[in-house]
């Protein structure tokens, strides 16, 4: 492989995301442009015949942090024991709740936010986790009419 991709000559390897496969392979040059830039490859893994699709440099990947899940068979007796003195909120989609509110669910009972995450939030309630959504004024507005 020559150092400028762009300008690697026909019948030489260049790495190029393949249009079938999905995913960065080998492929072979198969037709520049009149400015002599790779315009065509062919997948040296399925054969199939495309454009040139450079490589990327991949950025870094921002990682999100979520707490760590509680089991509830476990944990919840502890959890409910710890949080016994906080008033239970009334559970609606369009509430705002944070990590350690005690929640008031109309079907599951009372639960424990444990964490929050982009409307999100995992509760731990005293059959198992669950996933609720908060912070959503259309949801509930919806179920009114």
């Amino acid at each position: 492989m020559t150092e400028n991709k762009n300008m690697t000559p026909v019948g030489e390897n260049v790495l190029s995301k393949c249009n079938k496969c999905k995913i960065q392979l080998e492929h072979v040059v198969i037709s520049h442009s009149t400015e002599g830039f790779i315009e065509k490859v062919k997948c040296l893994t399925c054969g199939s015949e495309h454009k040139y699709s450079p490589e990327k440099e991949k950025l870094p990947r921002k990682k999100t942090v979520r707490a760590k899940k509680v089991d509830p068979a476990r944990d919840f007796d502890i959890l409910t024991e710890k949080f016994k003195g906080k008033k239970p909120l009334r559970y609606t989609m369009s509430g705002s709740f944070r990590a350690e509110d005690v929640i008031d669910h109309q079907t599951f009972g009372m639960g424990i936010v444990i964490s929050t995450f982009k409307k999100q939030m995992d509760v731990v309630f005293s059959d198992r986790p669950r996933i609720l959504v908060y912070d959503r004024e259309d949801m509930d507005t919806s179920r009114q009419s």
